[in-house]
């Protein structure tokens, strides 16, 4: 079944809900993400290194200046748009439990809804 499971009827892709929230289950490891830390952190490259239930651990080469337990995050991955906060800091990047979760491709069909 391989790709065809992951695109419902209508073309868009499958989502778990967990807890009311969407997790994009239908991308592989190791995509290229983008992170920053709230309020002003700047966007730095990272990759996704897996799902853990509701916690998404990022590899982020470089130093890990922000991202300290307990600082709130902000992760772009592929069209999904994750808020949590750091778990747990490493040498090779950080975990973080997602609490709020945006369809960018949604959230752009409202935006032009209310264009």
């Amino acid at each position: 079944m391989g790709g065809s499971n992951r695109l419902r009827s209508n073309g868009f892709p499958r989502y778990t809900a967990h807890r009311r929230m969407e997790y994009d289950t239908s991308m592989p490891a190791q995509n290229a993400v983008k992170v920053r830390y709230l309020p002003d952190g700047a966007f730095r490259e990272g990759r996704e290194a897996g799902w853990r239930k509701t916690c998404l651990s990022i590899d982020l080469p470089g130093p890990k200046d922000g991202f300290s337990r307990g600082a709130l995050v902000e992760i772009e991955c592929g069209s999904m748009l994750y808020l949590g906060e750091v778990q747990q800091s490493t040498e090779s990047g950080f975990t973080a439990s997602v609490e709020n979760s945006v369809d960018l491709h949604k959230l752009a069909s409202i935006q032009d809804a209310w264009a």
